[in-house]
């Protein structure tokens, strides 16, 4: 997904979030915390045991996302809109529970890739005589 449309799927996804909320006028339950003691594996860990299929790795090209949702899912489509008539090349549905996480991990990185870099300090100089 380019970093510039990030902004739309933030906002899309807070939508149906709300509307969600007031649809069943409740938020979707928390998912249950993980147990005492337990250690999150690393990204790289995560990625490593992933299998990814031919398929996935030939992901089909989406340049529309369209997100609807039911008491218990959330449901992405990504779509290839062109003419004469728009296709879905790829849905996933995600449990309503996720919904939340998910959107602060989208604002999170929203926030990261819009905020200015820190100032660097220039290289001190040494004097050598």
């Amino acid at each position: 997904m380019p970093y510039s449309i990030l902004p739309s799927v933030v906002s899309a996804l807070q939508q149906n979030l709300d509307n969600y909320r007031a649809r069943f006028n409740a938020a979707p339950a928390a998912p249950p915390p993980p147990p005492p003691g337990y250690v999150p594996p690393r990204i790289e860990e995560i990625y490593d045991a992933l299998k990814i299929t031919e398929e996935v790795l030939a992901a089909p090209h989406a340049n529309t996302l369209m997100i609807t949702h039911s008491q218990t899912d959330f449901c992405f489509d990504f779509i290839l809109d062109l003419f004469p008539r728009p296709t879905v090349v790829s849905r996933v549905y995600v449990s309503a529970a996720q919904v939340p996480p998910l959107l602060d991990t989208l604002k999170r990185t929203l926030q990261r890739l819009t905020q200015p870099p820190p100032p660097q300090e220039p290289p001190s100089q040494s004097l050598a005589r």
